[in-house]
């Protein structure tokens, strides 16, 4: 009877001890919720990064947006700072503009504290080569474009971010310079402009993506371009993987 006893009861220990460690054996295995406070600390552990450019910009922003998540905290310039656009004399637009509004946005925000960019993604060019038909006159000349970049490479350093810079993308000359327009664009000014931006990014060891090459090399079925210098939305997609992949190998753990 004491044996029979013994036996019941070393089995439904047994069978506790088992059901015990099962129970734990799963707890351990089970992912961890992650709460809005982990969440928060992950973002805050991502660089920041920033991107003041132009309209072709922002039209790969959402997908660039997309494609660096978990990389970085993504924002760009939206024309909503009204007191540092304001205090810049800019307008309330997400467009970065031609050189020298870049430089005065920048040197604007630099006094705002909350603008803490790790990563300044930077592009200006094709405003700058607006040209007037009738005179050939330049809305930024190339001298003045090569000053406004040094500034800007040398302001970028004084916010204390690293400084990324996109080469200008090209631009269809045929479709762009229509009778009538107000204004011209030529592709050989893009080159023109970027060889510059070329030299002034290298001896400021600035690292550049080369969005030129990259664009007009670029395979598609069909037409890339929507207009005379913006495109679809197949090829903007792409952009912002290209860039993503390039800021991708520049990022590193926030300090």
């Amino acid at each position: 009877m004491n044996s029979k006893k013994t036996t019941i009861v070393t089995a439904i220990l047994l069978a506790l001890f088992c059901a015990t460690f099962s129970e734990c054996a799963e707890t351990d295995l089970k992912p961890a919720n992650t709460t809005t406070a982990d969440k928060n600390t992950q973002t805050q552990q991502l660089q920041n990064l920033f991107v003041v450019g132009d309209s072709i910009s922002m039209q790969y922003g959402t997908y660039l947006q997309t494609a660096t998540t978990g990389i970085y905290n993504y924002a760009r310039k939206t024309g909503k700072e009204l007191a540092v656009l304001q205090d810049a004399n800019q307008t309330q637009s997400a467009n970065g503009g031609d050189s020298a509004r870049v430089l005065a946005y920048l040197t604007a925000m630099k006094n705002d504290p909350n603008f803490t960019p790790d990563v300044l993604l930077i592009n200006c060019g094709l405003h700058d080569i607006k040209t007037i038909p009738q005179t050939d006159q330049k809305q930024v000349t190339i001298d003045k474009y090569a000053e406004n970049l040094k500034n800007i490479v040398s302001l970028t350093k004084d916010i204390g971010a690293k400084m990324v810079w996109l080469r200008t993308t090209p631009v269809d000359d045929a479709r762009h310079n229509k009778p009538g327009r107000s204004f011209f664009r030529y592709n050989k000014d893009v080159i023109a402009y970027n060889k510059v931006a070329d030299s002034i990014m290298q001896q400021g060891k600035i690292p550049t993506i080369d969005l030129y090459k990259f664009t007009d090399e670029l395979k598609t079925e069909g037409e890339k371009y929507v207009d005379h210098v913006h495109y679809n939305k197949h090829t903007r997609k792409l952009h912002a993987e290209f860039i993503a992949k390039k800021l991708a190998q520049l990022a590193k753990p926030a300090n």
